[in-house]
Parts: C-alpha cells; sequence; structure tokens
C-alpha cells in the first residue's frame, strides 16, 4: 500500500509541472478575450440578480457551445459572489475516452484565454491518496469542464479548482466518489459544479412540458 500511494506521488509531482490548455476555445466560445469578455457581460447582463438566503454549495450547468447555452449557465453563475468560495470542483462526464469511475486532473492549473486558474494541489493529493488515479486520456481532448472556467473567473476572480471527469459508474460508486471529496474538502469552502447537458434529444416545447 505504502508503494502505491508513493508511485502515485511521484506521478502527480512529475505531472504539476505542465498546464492544462483551452481545447475548446474557438470552437464552444471565443478564443480572443475581448470577445469572450462582451459575450459573458451580454449573457449576466441578460440574467436578473437574484435574492436568495444564503449561497449555492452546487450548481448543475450546461456544457455545450455558448450560443446554444451560454445564458442558461449565465442564470446559474449570477448566484456567486466573489470570495465566497476558496475552492471550485467540477465534476464533467467522458465523451471521448471509455473508463469505469473517476479521474482528477493533475497540472499546475488550467489555461483559459483570460488566464491561469491554478488547481488546489492540496487536495488533489488527498483525493488521490483516497483512491481517485489521474487518467490522462480522460481529460486531453474534454469540454464539459473546460467550458465551466470562463464563467468561474468572470464572476469569481480569484479561485482554485480541481477538475474530475467521470466515466461509466453505478450507483455506489458515485456515494463512495461523493463521501472521498466530501472528506477531502472539509476544511474549505467548496463550490461545486455538476457540468450536465441534461437532454440532447426532445425539442424544446416537448422538454418545457417534461420538465
Amino acid at each position: 500500500m505504502r508503494g502505491t500511494i508513493l508511485l502515485l506521488t511521484l506521478m502527480l509531482a512529475c505531472t504539476q509541472a505542465e498546464e492544462r490548455g483551452p481545447n475548446v476555445a474557438g470552437a464552444f466560445y471565443p478564443a480572443d478575450v475581448e470577445d469572450l469578455n462582451r459575450m459573458l457581460d451580454r449573457f449576466f447582463t441578460k440574467a436578473p440578480e437574484l435574492t436568495i438566503s444564503g449561497k449555492p454549495i452546487l450548481l448543475i450547468e450546461p456544457h455545450a457551445g455558448y450560443i446554444y447555452s451560454g445564458q442558461v449557465a449565465a442564470y446559474g453563475y449570477q448566484l456567486l459572489k466573489p470570495g465566497s468560495y476558496d475552492l471550485v470542483i467540477i465534476l464533467g462526464p467522458s465523451h471521448y475516452h471509455y473508463y469505469y469511475g473517476a479521474s482528477v486532473d493533475t497540472p499546475v492549473g488550467h489555461r483559459i484565454p483570460t488566464g491561469l486558474i491554478p488547481f488546489d494541489q492540496t487536495i488533489i493529493r488527498r483525493l488521490v491518496k483516497a483512491g481517485i488515479p489521474y487518467v490522462p486520456s480522460a481529460h486531453n481532448r474534454e469540454h464539459s469542464i473546460e467550458v465551466q472556467l470562463p464563467f468561474l473567473k468572470k464572476k469569481l476572480k480569484k479561485f482554485k479548482v480541481v477538475e474530475i471527469v467521470i466515466g461509466d459508474y453505478d450507483l455506489e460508486y458515485l456515494k463512495s466518489l461523493a463521501q472521498k471529496i466530501y472528506n477531502a474538502t472539509k476544511d474549505k469552502r467548496p463550490l461545486i459544479i455538476a457540468s450536465s447537458d441534461l437532454s440532447h434529444y426532445h425539442p424544446y416545447g416537448e422538454a418545457v412540458v417534461i420538465d
């Protein structure tokens, strides 16, 4: 067991010299900083600032291209206030690589057009020690997490992130994953983002009736 933990720690240390670059800038959202900021400003201008009791601890957000779902995403992100969180955990589904379970990304941070968002290496080490591996191919092309980052950086300004891509699973695995995340973040003020399109299949009118 000690040997396994040491190996995982060494693998983690070897990956920390790198940044995760943007996969879908210029496709799912603008690659130009000014264009991206203008689009985000437009989304947030149209999203009402609601008064709620307390602060959100979890948001379910879409991960399609911004021209399709950016305005919907802004309604949730509008609820966030700078300084309310010191950690954001983003959970997204794997679109390009099949595997069972979850993978936690390990570089120093994720770079998007508006800057570098640092990873929380302390939390990552705790999750790796708890048995959540790093599966490189799960992150190399994935967009479900990346598209959340420009919204988060626009609203929260300063924070650290942990990115977890989820493959195949069953209910018991998800319960175990949730417990590991809880145990690893008890000394933090975390926000959890569940990245999900919910459905691609129903026409708008039919989806409204189902909802």
